[in-house]
């Protein structure tokens, strides 16, 4: 089952450099014939229905139908990139550029190649009792590997060259299973081209008949906006809110404990003074300061604080048995902060 390498295929039915976009009504005009050539042949053959392969054709039929919707979409990949080069402005603008752009000249042709996608899924099943378990396999990571590829042609996003590696590598992928497929079911290019032919008036008509349809599609695809996270809003507010409010505070302990550990009274009564004051403000404005998206954290840092003015307070009041109690306790709602806090990364 020979096919080209996994180069975009950016000459397919691309327009000349420099020339006009092809008009609107050229769709229509083509929308218009398609639908005269469905009236005629369901009034002649009914053949504007898709029908069943014959028995033994249901693999090579799929495969047909996979390679067609490739070929769509990589034509449509070619002329997005060519249409890209030729933009100017900021990433975002090009983006929002080359949607548009996709939307207005290649929604038909990206709903054509759904349309022989799911045709193609439809003979999977069949395909996989036909061909066997390998090659039925096979098929069905082809299907959703081209179908990734349409999706993201029909979405392009910014940077371009980003974009291109993207849809490179998929092409690539694509090109190994085909490679894959081609070891399992052996089908020569005629064979192809005989069992696609039955499907390819139908697969237009459905394309038409669904571009609203496939319209909705594409929008269910598109990132929808979100808020921030759990973990995004608490590194805001240990960020914006709970550090700048306890820094002060924070300054204050380390310089009471520099003085306990060398037993300077004097430093000490000066830091617990400092300290307490601190603590007060901070400790009345709970609601700002303490209550954190992560509710569980609340309380551990709110009881720490207030153990800490307690200290604060004996200390300046010289009642060390106090100080002692209000510091173990202290520790001990810093260690439970600490465990809620250093589950997004965070500190007290």
């Amino acid at each position: 089952m020979p096919h080209p390498n996994s180069t975009l295929h950016l000459v397919l039915d691309a327009q000349p450099p420099g020339a006009p976009a092809l008009p609107r009504r050229v769709s229509r005009l083509r929308a218009l014939a398609l639908a005269l050539l469905s009236s005629l042949l369901a009034a002649s053959a009914g053949a504007a229905t898709s029908p069943d392969p014959p028995d033994g054709e249901w693999t090579v039929s799929a495969t047909a139908l996979l390679l067609h919707q490739q070929r769509i979409c990589d034509r449509i990949a070619g002329r997005v990139l060519e249409r890209w080069a030729t933009l100017g402005g900021s990433t975002a603008e090009q983006e929002r550029t080359m949607r548009d752009d996709v939307l207005e000249r290649q929604i038909s042709d990206l709903a054509a190649a759904r349309a022989a996608g799911d045709l193609a899924a439809r003979f999977v099943p069949r395909a996989r009792s036909e061909a066997g378990a390998e090659a039925g396999a096979s098929i069905e990571r082809l299907t959703g590997l081209v179908r990734g590829l349409c999706d993201a042609v029909a979405l392009p996003t910014a940077p371009r060259e980003t974009f291109r590696r993207r849809l490179e590598d998929q092409m690539a992928r694509i090109d190994r299973e085909r490679d894959e497929l081609g070891r399992l079911v052996v089908a020569d290019d005629d064979r192809l081209e005989a069992a696609l032919g039955p499907y390819l008036v139908p697969i237009e008509i459905a394309g038409l008949e669904a571009e609203g349809e496939y319209l909705d599609y594409l929008e269910s695809l598109r990132p929808k906006d979100r808020g921030p996270t759990i973990a995004e809003q608490m590194h805001t507010w240990h960020a914006q809110v709970y550090v700048p409010a306890v820094a002060p505070a924070k300054s204050a302990l380390s310089e009471y404990l520099a003085a306990r550990r060398t037993r300077n009274g004097r430093a000490m009564g000066r830091a617990c003074r400092e300290l307490a004051s601190q603590l007060g403000p901070i400790l009345q404005n709970r609601d700002r300061v303490f209550t954190a998206p992560d509710r569980k954290v609340d309380d551990p840092l709110f009881f720490a604080y207030t153990e800490l003015r307690g200290l604060a307070v004996q200390c300046t009041a010289g009642r060390t048995r106090e100080v002692e109690e209000h510091w173990q306790k202290a520790q001990e709602r810093l260690r439970e902060a600490n465990a809620r806090l250093s589950q997004w990364g965070l500190r007290p």
